[in-house]
């Protein structure tokens, strides 16, 4: 078994778009955390 916290770290973005739809908590915070970073980076 892998280290789950250690691979959603690394994999955090991919994870939020992967599972937020079915994870409503995860969905906002990725939103407020990634979301952010993420428009800034395509802006």
């Amino acid at each position: 078994m892998f280290d789950v916290l250690s691979f959603l770290i690394k994999n955090n973005f991919l994870f939020c778009m992967k599972f937020s739809r079915y994870i409503r908590a995860a969905s906002i915070a990725c939103t407020k955390r990634e979301g952010y970073r993420v428009e800034n980076s395509f802006s």
